[in-house]
């Protein structure tokens, strides 16, 4: 399931929108990263540039986590195999929280639990996706809504 999306408005005075993408299914990744790029293309937005990165696991997005991060996207629930230690979007979203405190956050996932979903827009998450229906549209909505709400 991917989990948050963050919104720095101050980013939008330099034009310069940061995106990262944290799913740890390499398939997902890959076709999240790539649908994020083409609608973030040079022909849509002339005069914005993004820089989109992409992390398999929330260990190296928060390792590397700028505080003038935009947007990040986030699989809820990080499983590595062979590896003990699992990060889920409840972690990250305080931790990012934490660490980039003007930030909006939206939740992307499979999460059926109303009682986690409303803890974690307690916790400052804006809206949730339901990643079995139509994502696509909807983060591209968000990155639209993004730009006319600058």
């Amino acid at each position: 399931m991917i989990v948050l999306y963050l919104l720095n408005r101050n980013s939008m005075k330099n034009n310069n929108i940061k995106i990262a993408i944290i799913e740890n299914d390499l398939c997902r990744n890959k076709v999240l990263t790539g649908y994020v790029n083409v609608i973030c293309a040079d022909n849509i937005y002339k005069d914005v540039k993004f820089d989109i990165k992409s992390f398999t696991n929330a260990k190296d997005c928060i390792m590397q986590l700028e505080c003038d991060l935009d947007i990040i996207l986030i699989d809820y629930y990080l499983l590595i195999i062979g590896d003990t230690d699992v990060l889920i979007g409840e972690d990250v979203v305080a931790y990012v929280r934490a660490y980039c405190p003007t930030c909006e956050i939206v939740v992307i996932s499979s999460q059926e639990d109303d009682e986690m979903l409303a803890k974690l827009i307690k916790e400052g998450v804006t809206e949730h996706i339901d990643k079995r229906k139509d994502v696509i549209s909807r983060i591209e909505h968000i990155i639209r809504r993004f730009f006319s709400e600058a």
